[in-house]
Formats: structure tokens, C-alpha cells, sequence
């Protein structure tokens, strides 16, 4: 249909680093079906890789409000968050724990290195603070979740965008 066409042109379009448009395309699909909780999220990603993060939150909580239980909506809203300042203290008032960490010059998708806009440098070091991140607040698994059995705390994530 032409909403699933106009996201999945709104996906590679990010991943061209042509943010302008990948906005545009989700902002269309929106218009054709607005309350297609998946398009607000995609609508989020493009916005943060604008470095817009306002209404990257905007969009992200609108998805989350859309289908509270879309783990991708819950995560780029926690990521749109994580990428403001004076928004940090709202992720510590929900106990979660984060590190924040940008990388010059390193939009979505910096890990896969069959993108375009993978960077090595980013990439490294991102996974090693990942796993650290993990075994700092994980420990070595247990549960399907990766948490010890008998473990309360939730499950954390960390933000490694830009």
C-alpha cells in the first residue's frame, strides 16, 4: 500500500543521509493514516537524524500513545530523550540507568558495516561500551531477558546515537 511504500522510501532515504526528504516521506505517510503508531516512530528516527530532537519526542511519544506496548516506539522515544539535555532528568525519574554518548559525523545505522554510513571508529567503540554498559547492569544472563533469575530491576538500554 502506499503508506508502507512511503516509510520503507522514508527508511532508505535516512540511510542516505537525506533526512529532509526521509522527513517529508514520513510525515506524508502520517497524513495518509494517522494513527499508524509505526510511521511516528520512523517519523522519530528521521528527526533525530536531523538532530531535531524536540520533535523527534514529539513523534516518538505520539506512537507510544498510539500502541503503548510497541517496544520501538518505547525506545525511540527513550533515545529522543536521551538526546536532550534538560530531558535527562526524566529518564532518572524513572530509574533508568543510561550512558549518553555522540559521535561526530556518525548518523543511524553507524554500526552496519554494509551501510553507507557505517564508521569504524563510532562502531568500535560504541560496542565496547555497549558490552560494558551490559555487564555493568546485566551481569553474565540467567534470564530470557539477559538478567539473573529472581532479578527486579528492568531491563536498561543504553543510547549510542547521534
Amino acid at each position: 500500500n502506499n503508506v508502507q511504500a512511503l516509510m520503507w522510501k522514508a527508511i532508505t532515504c535516512r540511510s542516505m543521509q537525506r533526512s529532509n526528504e526521509a522527513i517529508q516521506l514520513s510525515s506524508r505517510a502520517i497524513e495518509l493514516d494517522p494513527n499508524n503508531h509505526v510511521a511516528y516512530m520512523l517519523l522519530c528516527w528521521d528527526y533525530a537524524s536531523d538532530f531535531q530532537y524536540e520533535n523527534a519526542e514529539k513523534a516518538a511519544k505520539k506512537s507510544v500513545s498510539l500502541k503503548p506496548d510497541y517496544g520501538m516506539g518505547q525506545n525511540a522515544l527513550f533515545n529522543a530523550l536521551a538526546m536532550q539535555e534538560d530531558k535527562k532528568e526524566e529518564l532518572k525519574n524513572h530509574n533508568k540507568n543510561y550512558e549518553f554518548y555522540m559521535y561526530e559525523g556518525a548518523g543511524h545505522g553507524f554500526f552496519a558495516v554494509d551501510r553507507p554510513g557505517y564508521r569504524q571508529h563510532a562502531a568500535t567503540d560504541g560496542w565496547e561500551k555497549v558490552l560494558a554498559f551490559y555487564a555493568r547492569h546485566l551481569g553474565q544472563g540467567g534470564g530470557s531477558n539477559g538478567q539473573h533469575a529472581g532479578q527486579s530491576q528492568s531491563m536498561e538500554r543504553i543510547a549510542v546515537a547521534a
